[in-house]
């Protein structure tokens, strides 16, 4: 765990003092895709070479499907009355709409 943080501090650093170069920021950006890409790859290689996880994987998806569909169901029923509450336009009043004497 120290050397994790020692090399986020040590990152934290050198983008500081070398903040005000942008090839060297172009660089870092373009470095930090290409790692999430080889993360997320090798990833994906080690569940494809684990054969129990992929035999729960079905299952899995299933649960994962059935959660997110409960999430957004949940996430719709309750913003619907904070929505109508605050944010939905209002009808008109009934003493709005008449002039009050004026021609």
């Amino acid at each position: 765990m120290q050397s994790v943080l020692f090399f986020l501090g040590a990152g934290i650093l050198a983008g500081f003092l070398l903040r005000k170069r942008l090839l060297i920021l172009h660089f870092s950006d373009k470095a930090a895709s290409w790692a999430v890409y080889l993360l997320l790859f090798t990833l994906g290689l080690g569940t494809g070479l684990n054969p129990d996880i992929l035999s729960a994987l079905g299952l899995s998806g299933l649960f994962a499907l059935i959660l997110s569909l409960a999430a957004i169901m949940g996430s719709i029923l309750l913003i619907w009355p904070v929505y109508r509450l605050f944010f939905a336009p209002s009808a008109p009043r009934a003493s709005e709409g008449k002039n009050h004497g004026q021609p």
